[in-house]
């Protein structure tokens, strides 16, 4: 083994709490989670996750038709590889999922396609420049998932269904709440058709300082059937740079979550390096949406 292993992991941090500190034991566990303590914790989840439930149902049989109809709009389509790990890959709405997440990367726009191109991702955009279809290539599983994005106001709904083997499921579905050009929440879940359920609920809460993104609450909700709920709760505090980039974060793990440890990961402090203010991040990265002008239409 590299003996620098754990120094390489750990690169970046400036604290770094004992793991096993305080852990609690397996029937310990299991008792907190059986508790009426712990369902209450998670009531206002479980809600959630039928609203979603409900509203996936209502999608379900609409593929066909809301893909026509938004197929017409599309004035101009781009290319992108990479990005597996994040929902909608490139232009996934999280601001933080691939600045707090380890090995978690946006992949990059792709100037032109080749026949040696590999895009995981096609973007499908409007005359107004929003976003209206998201196609991810499966190459290993040899299937295609095609995301619908509507727009109602300053809401935004994703579904997302997977294509193999001559059969079509909805898997995913997200939202995304902005207010003056900033997004304030992004929510996405995994849905189970065969029983009509969402099985894992993420959301995310975005507040904001006059430096751009002050703080993110990340929530990760288990939900299966026949299981007992569990509830996560994580806090990331961000700091900027002079030049107004996000430079550092702190993360705040919640004991008040579904599992009763002692934070693993509390208090740690990690450097950014990815140049990015947080206020409209999508017009940060690299292209960012794009521009529709005349010369683009058809």
């Amino acid at each position: 083994m590299d003996n620098h292993y754990f120094e390489k992991l750990f690169a970046g941090v400036t604290k770094i709490e004992n793991p096993w500190v305080n852990r609690p034991s397996y029937e310990e566990q299991m008792k907190f989670l059986r508790s009426k303590e712990n369902l209450e914790i998670c009531r206002s989840f479980i809600a959630e996750c039928q609203r979603l439930a409900n509203a996936a149902k209502k999608y379900e049989n609409q593929f066909q038709t809301l893909k026509d109809q938004l197929s017409k709009e599309i004035v101009l389509e781009k290319y992108s590889t990479g990005g597996e790990g994040l929902y909608r890959g490139y232009y996934c709405p999280s601001p933080i999922m691939d600045i707090v997440m380890r090995n978690c990367n946006r992949g990059r726009l792709l100037s032109r396609i080749t026949k040696r191109s590999k895009p995981t991702f096609k973007y499908g955009f409007n005359v107004d420049g929003n976003l209206i279809l998201a196609t991810n290539f499966r190459y290993d599983i040899d299937a295609i998932g095609t995301e619908i994005i509507l727009r109602d106001g300053k809401k935004e709904t994703g579904i997302s269904f997977q294509e193999w083997d001559g059969e079509r499921r909805l898997e995913q579905l997200s939202e995304s709440i902005y207010r003056d050009n900033r997004i304030i929440s992004f929510i996405n879940c995994f849905y189970l058709d065969y029983d009509n359920s969402v099985s894992i609920y993420n959301r995310e809460e975005y507040t904001y300082s006059n430096e751009g993104l002050g703080t993110a609450h990340m929530y990760r909700f288990s939900n299966h059937k026949g299981t007992f709920p569990i509830l996560n709760h994580e806090e990331y505090r961000f700091k900027h740079d002079n030049d107004g980039y996000l430079s550092q974060f702190t993360v705040i793990e919640y004991p008040g979550s579904s599992m009763r440890t002692e934070p693993y990961w509390n208090g740690c402090v990690y450097d950014i390096r990815l140049k990015r203010k947080g206020v409209n991040f999508v017009a940060e990265l690299s292209e960012g949406y794009p521009k529709i002008t005349k010369e683009t239409t058809p």
